[in-house]
């Protein structure tokens, strides 16, 4: 496994985040998040 620096994590973290609000925005009643 290689090394996580901070770049990496720093990258992971923003891809994930992105994701994140993708689904939360367009299909927010899918995770039961509509108020959100």
């Amino acid at each position: 496994m290689p090394q996580i620096n901070g770049m990496s994590f720093f990258f992971f973290f923003m891809a994930f985040w992105a994701v994140y609000l993708f689904l939360v925005s367009s299909g927010g009643d899918m995770l039961g998040r509509k108020d959100l």
